[in-house]
């Protein structure tokens, strides 16, 4: 039988590899060796978690519970506003624990790329492949505990396996410390410093007139701004733990009713500046600016009028009037 984390990092085949390597600014060699540690670490995060009888029956509740909608479902849901149950940030969460965007910051610095769309294309994967075991082989969650406590400690003690071993059993480590961490926030003021950049994006967008076309760019500019500003960040830090995956669930309707309601979205801003500035000071400075040049930059993506992308103008008064909103509320 082929060992676990052997069976999940095979789930992309070698050629699929090779392509994904271009994009990601890599080379195959590089992400076949992020395949493994991705699906080590899988397990190892997992196999603790199941470490008691309370926590093998939440990992197993963890797995998917059914099939997954496909990729057109889903956009067609997004195109919609509908906001699934589970997103990308949740099921990452549910895998790699809380921990889980400190322990991809610090992978993706040693492997000398962004591993982050690479473990949320994973995910799924993995989760599916991991249901398909337990219903199999008709697993309770003692049962499920016991094979993931057989897999990683088989997969931690290969002498092939050494360097991978010794990097997830750091990488574990480090998100620990990130867990502890979160541990001195509320599940609210979290939610509010990881939806303040989103929060200004909105503000920016709600400000201006642009159609679909500068609406695109405005998503990319606060997308490409927001990756540009975290690479900065420490792991193991307040903001290395906090952003890195996209919104959770409950994030994404919190943030979905603001917009709707247009009166929340600056106090969201407000507050997660005054939690940040309470509780991790030396961060402060440092959020403030990852959520102003979000928001300078999307304002400046698209031109406002003109015809053919000619005239027009970058940033219509609007806008300049949501830019001092935001500063203020950071300042």
């Amino acid at each position: 039988m082929e060992p676990l984390v052997s069976s999940l990092a095979s789930q992309v085949a070698p050629e699929m590899v090779a392509r994904l390597a271009r994009p990601f600014g890599s080379d195959p060699e590089t992400v076949g060796k992020a395949l493994k540690l991705l699906a080590g670490l899988a397990v190892a995060r997992l196999a603790a978690g199941a470490s008691s009888a309370e926590g093998a029956a939440a990992v197993l509740r963890s797995l998917p519970q059914q099939e997954e909608p496909g990729l057109l479902a889903s956009l067609v849901g997004a195109f919609k506003g509908d906001i699934p149950s589970e997103t990308p940030a949740d099921r990452m969460q549910a895998l790699f624990g809380g921990g889980v965007n400190s322990m991809l910051a610090s992978l993706s610095r040693t492997l000398g790329f962004d591993l982050g769309p690479l473990a949320g294309m994973l995910t799924p994967l993995f989760g599916q492949q991991l249901a398909g075991i337990a219903r199999r082989q008709e697993l309770d969650a003692a049962g499920f505990a016991q094979l993931l406590q057989y897999a990683n400690e088989e997969f931690l003690a290969a002498p092939e396996n050494a360097a991978a071993a010794a990097v997830i059993r750091d990488t574990l480590a480090l998100g620990e410390r990130a867990e502890a961490i979160l541990a001195g926030f509320s599940a609210e003021e979290l939610e509010r410093i990881h939806t303040a950049p989103m929060a200004a994006y909105a503000m920016i967008a709600k400000a201006s007139l642009s159609g679909i076309r500068s609406t695109l760019a405005e998503i990319r500019a606060a997308h490409r701004v927001g990756l540009e500003q975290l690479k900065e960040v420490e792991p193991v830090s307040l903001l290395g733990a906090v952003f890195g995956a996209g919104l959770s669930s409950s994030e994404a309707a919190e943030l979905k009713r603001e917009i709707a309601s247009g009166d929340s979205l600056l106090e969201t801003i407000r507050a997660a500046a005054a939690v940040v500035k309470a509780k991790a000071p030396a961060e402060a400075e440092a959020f403030r600016r990852l959520v102003l040049e979000v928001a300078c930059q999307v304002a400046e993506a698209g031109k406002e009028g003109g015809f053919l992308g000619f005239g027009g103008t970058r940033v219509n008064e609007r806008e300049r009037d949501a830019l001092a909103q935001i500063r203020a509320a950071l300042d």
